[in-house]
């Protein structure tokens, strides 16, 4: 299920990349805007848990999409570790995931040619 999800969630991944080259003029441009999805690795629960984040951070760390992506395969292949240390479900966690894939892929995926 774990490998499943990693593909899904590339997927998702690619799409976001895709419409970043795309919308760049060229590929020293796209490859400059790939440094926008620097912040999402170290705003999200990959590193830390969000509960010693500061408040004014925690929100954004809560709904981006990396944290529910991460917290999902940290239940999944550590058991339920997510629930120690985390404050949802680890259903919670890969339902979050699945719709923050389909929202990305709905959006960005129909200017791709």
């Amino acid at each position: 299920v774990a490998l499943a999800l990693l593909c899904v969630y590339a997927m998702a991944v690619a799409c976001v990349f895709v419409w970043l080259g795309l919308v760049s003029g060229s590929a020293q441009a796209a490859q400059g805007l790939s440094i926008l999805a620097v912040p999402f690795s170290f705003i999200s629960s990959a590193f830390v848990p969000i509960a010693t984040m500061p408040g004014w951070i925690q929100w954004f760390a809560k709904a981006q999409p990396l944290t529910f992506w991460v917290n999902s395969w940290r239940g999944l292949l550590l058991g339920d570790a997510v629930g120690q240390s985390y404050p949802h479900d680890l259903s919670d966690y890969i339902v979050g995931g699945l719709a923050w894939v389909g929202g990305l892929v709905a959006v960005l995926s129909p200017p791709a040619p």
